[in-house]
């Protein structure tokens, strides 16, 4: 077995507003026969404690991915291929199975990945110091295994898919909380019925025994929630999770996430595509496009002032309802290109209608503002420096010829 990792207390007071997940350059690509398909490229998140970042954009363009990449439960082919994810996960954790919890020979032996990777400069760490970088951990390994669940859980997109159909829902609830602290199993049943009765899932003692194909979608995605929240996890990654589900019981789920959020203060990475969604409990939003954020910013910076071409045109799409009769829908032109046919410079070229010959030419960088204690972020030549980003030189723009572009 190898040697398990203790992170030990910090010897300074944590900062409430310093970071609790800092993903620095995450690239996640799936090697396949036709070519790389780089599903994450170069990805940039912050969230600190409590805090709810919602991360948008069309079906495609790698949100769910950055999600699993952070969780490391990437499929194969896929990997991560560069890039850090800094989290502050809780002093004195043991990065390994509890004590006594009789899962410790599910372990994978790997000695030589067992580690925390390397320790940051504190000269240029920065932000970074107390934190553990998750990106070069084995996904099997005892330190990731430590972290997953309890520091961050995540609730998958289709519950019907991620939850086990020959293993009833107590079984999983408990497997996982006994794999984390050192209970018994009454007491780890205990704890799992209370979980059940938590996130309002009606006669929790009989849910407990049964199975996931005998529960309604909602309850399927409460008992998926009550499994995410077990361990007091300070991370939650909502994966869609509203999905298929009637407006009803959409309405349930967001206001069961933000009790649960209130209850436990964890922070929140919300994914989805529904703006409407992300206009009631986003605190900052990270808007994406073929695998790399294109704006970031606080959600009433999105909706009264968005930067980026893409941002504003998944705003003109939503219906207004006091619009005229008979007006036609606002669309955005084109498909999410292949991901192995991606244009030169940005991403967005082929389908923005404000595009210049120097879109094509490279890979606009992201330029952040001075203004404020967060400040917004923008990827786009349309706005060249940190002055442009605060003043929102470019936003009022009128529309121009679309720049032909060629490979």
């Amino acid at each position: 077995m190898s040697e398990l990792i203790d992170i030990p207390a910090a010897g300074a007071e944590t900062r409430p507003d310093a970071p609790l997940l800092r993903v620095n350059g995450l690239k996640t690509q799936f090697a396949i026969r036709e070519g790389t398909v780089r599903a994450v490229d170069g990805v940039e998140l912050t969230i600190r404690p409590g805090e709810t970042l919602c991360i948008v954009g069309e079906s495609g363009c790698g949100k769910s991915i950055t999600g699993r990449s952070i969780m490391q439960l990437v499929d194969e082919p896929g990997r991560i291929t560069d890039g850090e994810i800094w989290f502050r996960a809780r002093s004195g954790l043991r990065l390994g199975p509890a004590p006594g919890s009789g899962i410790r020979r599910a372990w994978r032996r790997d000695t030589d990945r067992d580690s925390l990777g390397p320790a940051p400069d504190p000269a240029a760490a920065g932000s970074t110091e107390g934190m553990v970088d998750l990106a070069p951990l084995p996904t099997g390994g005892p330190a990731m295994r430590a972290i997953r669940g309890k520091e961050i859980s995540m609730i998958f997109q289709e519950p019907m898919a991620s939850l086990s159909p020959v293993h009833t829902i107590g079984r999983q609830l408990t497997e996982m909380i006994m794999l984390h602290d050192r209970l018994s199993a009454a007491e780890a049943k205990e704890r799992a019925i209370e979980a059940l009765r938590r996130v309002g899932l009606p006669s929790p003692e009989k849910r407990f025994d049964s199975y996931s194909f005998e529960l309604s979608g909602g309850m399927r995605q409460r008992a998926m929630i009550a499994m995410a929240i077990a361990c007091d996890p300070q991370l939650l990654i909502a994966d869609e999770p509203t999905t298929a589900l009637d407006v009803t019981t959409q309405r349930q789920i967001l206001d069961l996430l933000r009790r649960m959020q209130d209850e436990l203060g964890m922070a929140m990475i919300f994914i989805t595509h529904d703006l409407g969604v992300v206009a009631e409990i986003a605190d900052r939003v990270a808007v994406m496009y073929l695998g790399m954020v294109v704006e970031e910013c606080d959600v009433y910076q999105l909706f009264t002032s968005p930067r980026h071409p893409y941002t504003r045109a998944l705003l003109a799409s939503i219906p207004d309802l006091e619009a005229a009769g008979g007006q036609r829908l606002s669309t955005i032109r084109g498909t999410v290109p292949h991901p192995l046919n991606r244009p030169d410079g940005c991403p967005f070229v082929t389908r923005c209608d404000h595009a210049v010959d120097a879109c094509s030419g490279q890979l606009p960088e992201m330029i952040t503002g001075a203004a404020g204690d967060r400040p917004r972020g923008v990827r786009c030549v349309h706005y060249p420096d940190p002055a442009a980003v605060d003043d929102g030189i470019g936003r009022d723009l009128d529309p121009i010829p679309h720049a032909e572009v060629t490979r």
